[in-house]
């Protein structure tokens, strides 16, 4: 961080290199100073050129870390003089991004039948429609939807432990679908 002194030689700098009207005012508090210098560094050109310490001195107002970009040069007095680059410009940084957890795919739910009961003779063939098992875990009816396996037959889900209800709930919900094993 620049000094009060550094932060005075850095305002005469500027007002004698920009030829400023009205100057800044090197009497002023340290963030007026620190203010005004932000301000007239945005009006430096290239070929402008400003002593190394004014260059640290905005370079440290500003959060700029490399301080000797530019082309030294020395004047009459000997003091090494810097070509002006502009100070990258502080921009807000962005809000961070909010990150929410994706909701497990839910199985799509089929347009619901004429609402009669649906028999299913022991032959039928079932095949499973949903990749992951759609029953709360934990419960009775995960157990038993777990039962199920491709190409099982209605017989053989039941005689697993499956119940006929299962076979019509999970039908009507899309979890399964069950042919005739004709």
């Amino acid at each position: 961080m620049a000094t009060r002194a550094q932060l005075v030689d850095a305002a005469k700098d500027l007002n004698t290199v920009l030829d400023l009207s009205p100057p800044i005012d090197v009497k002023a508090g340290v963030d007026d100073l620190k203010e005004k210098i932000k301000e007239a560094a945005e009006l430096l050109r290239d070929s402008d050129e400003i002593a190394l310490a004014t260059r640290a001195a905005i370079d440290a107002i500003t959060g700029k870390v490399d301080s000797t970009d530019g082309d030294e040069a020395s004047d009459d007095d000997g003091e090494t003089k810097v070509k002006a680059e502009k100070p990258a410009k502080v921009t807000k940084t962005e809000k961070p991004v909010k990150v929410t957890k994706v909701a497990k795919e839910k199985p799509a739910k089929p347009v619901k039948t004429d609402g009669k009961k649906r028999r299913y003779a022991d032959s039928d063939v079932i095949t499973l429609k949903v990749s992951e098992n759609p029953k709360q875990n934990g419960s009775a009816a995960h157990g038993r939807f777990a039962l199920y396996t491709d190409g099982m037959t209605c017989a053989q889900f039941i005689s697993a432990g499956g119940l006929r209800g299962d076979l019509s709930w999970d039908y009507g919900h899309g979890f399964i679908d069950v042919t005739s094993a004709a």
